[in-house]
């Protein structure tokens, strides 16, 4: 009898470094995207909830998110949004590879005028080919996401 407590107490603990550090249902958690600044749950977004939530950025682009001017963002305005920004970098994208390989070189960069990527290209660049592949950008998106989310 005692020997089954001790395995089960040793077993258990064996458990818990992995219970402690299991990541948490994304489903799950409070106030997350358009949850985290609808403050009354009324399924719209107003500039003062915005603002109240500290949503810099949001509060920024709040009128053209806002695409019927009523002074409410519904989740479809924002999906909507969020559409046309990624449609928009798709094709600034498109336009900065000249040479229509699928990867942004330095030059192509440089000639775009795009500043932040020239100035972080060798970062960026992680197999150190000289050119940035959807790979890589997507690498970066998903490390700015990870330091986004610590930071909030």
């Amino acid at each position: 009898m005692k020997y089954r407590k001790m395995i089960l107490c040793l077993l258990t603990g064996s458990l818990l470094p992995f219970v402690a550090t299991a990541k948490p249902d994304k489903a799950a958690k409070p106030g997350k995207g358009f949850g985290k600044l609808d403050s009354n749950g009324d399924q719209v977004i107003t500039l003062d909830e915005a603002e109240a939530a500290g949503a810099k950025k949001f509060v920024e682009s709040f009128a053209r998110i806002d695409a019927d001017n009523s002074g409410e963002v519904t989740k479809e305005e924002l999906r909507q949004h969020h559409k046309q920004r990624m449609e928009e970098r798709r094709a600034k994208r498109k336009a900065m590879d000249e040479d229509g390989n699928g990867a942004i070189s330095y030059d192509e960069a440089s000639k775009a005028g795009a500043e932040k990527l020239v100035e972080h290209f060798d970062t960026i660049d992680s197999n150190n080919d000289g050119e940035i592949d959807r790979k890589e950008m997507k690498a970066l998106r998903q490390t700015m996401r990870k330091e986004k989310a610590r930071d909030s």
